[in-house]
């Protein structure tokens, strides 16, 4: 991966969530936070198939991405990747992304506690879960950083 940096991989590690920039067709600028996992060399999320970041991705493939750790002071830095997109439709990378994600953001002691200070919104996450069909169209996408900077965050 882009950026070998310690700070870099360090900021990746404790990102739990990412901003994905894209560009439609004609040009115009999207900006969509999803969840992720990366494996040293690329990043994955998943997203549905419909979503204007799949779409994007297909017509455009170059994203940047944004992490910022869940800034904790307005001096903290901002990752900013730049990265090229590819939808990848192959079972046994659904299957890895999704045992990672579910240890990421479902298995971790933190997320546990969420979970449980959360508990009025499991209902709705598992019906939501119920009413998806197994064939539900979803979209993986690989994203693999060319650029890697830290810049200033926003005061």
């Amino acid at each position: 991966m882009v950026g070998d940096d310690p700070r870099v991989r360090e900021l990746l590690d404790r990102s739990m969530n990412m901003r994905v920039g894209t560009l439609s067709g004609g040009g115009v600028p999207h900006l969509t936070p999803l969840r992720f996992v990366h494996d040293g060399r690329a990043i994955y999320t998943l997203t549905r198939a419909a979503s204007p970041v799949a779409s994007h991705v297909a017509e455009r493939p170059a994203v940047v991405l944004l992490f910022d750790a869940e800034r904790t002071g307005p001096e903290a830095p901002v990752l900013r990747m730049r990265a090229q997109a590819t939808i990848r439709d192959e079972p046994d990378l659904r299957q890895w992304y999704e045992r990672r994600a579910a240890v990421k953001y479902f298995l971790r002691p933190t997320a546990i506690w969420n979970m449980l200070t959360h508990w009025r919104n499991l209902p709705t996450w598992l019906r939501r879960r119920r009413s998806a069909s197994a064939d539900d169209t979803m979209a993986l996408i690989e994203l693999v950083p060319e650029t890697a900077e830290l810049v200033a965050g926003p005061s």
